[in-house]
C-alpha cells in the first residue's frame, strides 16, 4: 500500500517539476507582479534598462495624451492641376492642439509623394472635437488619390 502511494508521490512531484521547468519565466512574473510593492499595471524601470535608453524627451502635457482620428477623406474640387481635399478630423483631448497632418499623394496603389502640413499650415477652428479641415493641394502628374495621417510631432504619431 505504501509502494502505491510512493509511486503517486513521486509522479505527481515530477509533474510539478516538468511544469515548473516550462513555465518558469511564467510564473517567475506572476510570483513577482504578486510580491511587488508597486500598484499593478505601473511600468518599472530596472537599474538593467538604464543602459538601453539613448534619448529622454519631455512633450507639452497637453499633446502627452494626443489621440486622434481621421476620417471622411475627400476632395471637395479639382480644376487642373489644384484639388481642394477635405479631411474630417476627430479628438477626444488635447482639444486645443490641433495635430500636424501627412498627406500621402498616391498613383494607383504606390504613393509617390508625402506632404507634411504643421498646425499652422492649414485651416482650423478653435477647438478640435471633430472638424472638417480643407487643404488646397497641387497635384503633379499621374497622382490620383490620397490618404492621410495626422499625428503630433512631440508625442509620435497618433491614429
Amino acid at each position: 500500500m505504501k509502494s502505491i502511494f510512493y509511486k503517486w508521490l513521486f509522479i505527481l512531484g515530477g509533474l510539478i517539476v516538468a511544469i515548473f521547468t516550462v513555465f518558469f519565466q511564467q510564473v517567475r512574473a506572476v510570483s513577482a507582479d504578486w510580491l511587488s510593492s508597486s500598484p499593478p499595471g505601473e511600468a518599472t524601470l530596472l537599474d538593467s534598462d538604464l543602459g538601453s535608453i539613448k534619448e529622454v524627451k519631455f512633450v507639452d502635457e497637453g499633446a502627452s495624451i494626443a489621440y486622434v482620428t481621421v476620417g471622411e477623406l475627400a476632395v471637395i474640387s479639382h480644376q487642373g492641376s489644384n484639388a481642394l481635399v477635405g479631411i474630417s478630423l476627430h479628438s477626444n483631448a488635447p482639444t486645443s492642439t490641433y495635430p500636424s497632418l501627412r498627406i500621402f499623394l498616391k498613383s494607383g496603389t504606390r504613393t509617390v509623394r508625402t506632404l507634411v502640413l504643421g498646425p499652422t499650415e492649414y485651416t482650423h477652428g478653435g477647438s478640435l472635437v471633430t472638424e472638417q479641415v480643407r487643404i488646397p493641394i497641387s497635384l503633379l502628374s499621374g497622382e490620383s488619390s490620397f490618404t492621410a495621417q495626422a499625428f503630433y510631432a512631440d508625442a509620435g504619431d497618433a491614429k
